[in-house]
């Protein structure tokens, strides 16, 4: 498992990322979110094979997997050097979109760790998903995940209360209460609980009122 200083370190890097879905509106990506199909995101996965055969990745990574706030976390490789660190992100990918493609994203890798980094677009845009969906999706990818050889751990992140959405944060707590009780009765997983960092005293989103 991760030591504690790591993922501490790991965390602050929550505190720069923006709200990503403007930026979406802004670029012109918002279609590519409003594409629920499954193969959304195969240009990007496509982009990755090709990187891998120009050069290798590294062997054994941290391998961060999520939608495009885990791909944010590009500072990641410098914070947690030398442990090698190889980021996965699709899109704005739910974790169907990571189910789908795990066996392209994660697998060839063999990480010796996965931290799974989920999106809003779980519960809005691109799925609409139960605090107990969500739950079920997130352990069947760390259950899959557990077949590697190299059995890697399976590090969640708590949920965010997305400032964007505030209708969604009483199933937010549910989903991170979910998760906690899943991941203190399951060895092979860990939540990191970012909520210290990101809410205050009411459990509200800093910055958010």
């Amino acid at each position: 498992m991760l030591p504690w200083i790591t993922i501490r370190r790991a965390l602050t890097v929550l505190l720069l990322l923006p709200l990503v879905h403007f930026a979406y509106i802004v670029a012109g990506d918002f279609q590519k979110v409003l594409n629920l199909s499954p193969t959304t995101w195969e240009n990007e996965v496509v982009a990755y094979e090709a990187l891998d055969r120009n050069s290798a990745p590294p062997r054994r990574p941290l391998l961060v997997l999520g939608g495009r706030q885990a791909g944010l976390w590009n500072s990641l490789p410098h914070t947690l050097f030398p442990m090698p660190v190889l980021n996965r992100a699709l899109g704005d990918a739910n974790l169907n979109d990571i189910d789908n493609y795990l066996d392209r994203i994660a697998n060839p890798y063999k990480p010796m760790a996965v931290i799974l980094i989920p999106s809003s677009t779980n519960f809005v845009i691109r799925a609409d998903k139960s605090a107990e969906q969500f739950m079920q999706n997130t352990a069947s990818i760390c259950a899959k995940l557990q077949l590697l050889l190299t059995k890697p751990h399976c590090y969640v992140m708590s949920l965010p209360k997305w400032p964007a959405y505030p209708d969604l944060w009483n199933r937010v707590d549910r989903a991170n209460e979910l998760l906690s009780y899943w991941t203190d009765a399951n060895e092979n997983a860990s939540l990191i609980d970012a909520r210290p960092i990101l809410e205050d005293a009411d459990g509200q989103t800093i910055g958010a009122h």
